[in-house]
């Protein structure tokens, strides 16, 4: 019988994580990251669009403390070239995941469009 040392919370936060620096339904959470200042952690909740926070909320419910994440430049990247390093951290296991990404991948962000004043 195999050992196996990964909890399914874990296998959760591994699925949950690797889809969000996949999948281009995210994009708005890695730009919300890379938004963040290099090495600055952030709340995982935080950056996620309403729309992906029931995914994150099923993990988070088997779980205690708070999925976190930062990012840094890919050790040897030549600036410019979009090489970043994402780490996930969950502080009450000490679980944590650590990722390349290539920020050159991500489409610019889309604005939102400004509500324009109506004057009579």
């Amino acid at each position: 019988m195999e050992n196996n040392n990964h909890t399914d919370f874990e296998v959760e936060l591994e699925n949950l994580t690797c889809d969000l620096l996949s999948e281009s339904q995210h994009e708005s959470f890695l730009h919300a990251l890379f938004a963040l200042p290099k090495a600055a952690w952030g709340l995982a909740h935080d950056l996620f669009p309403s729309r992906v926070k029931p995914k994150l909320k099923a993990v988070e419910m088997n779980l205690e403390g708070d999925l976190r994440v930062t990012w840094l430049d890919y050790p040897g990247a030549q600036p410019g070239d979009g090489a970043a390093l994402v780490v996930f951290f969950l502080d009450s296991s000490y679980w944590s995941k650590a990722a390349f990404f290539n920020r050159n991948s991500l489409s610019p962000p889309v604005k939102k469009p400004r509500k324009l004043s109506t004057s009579r």
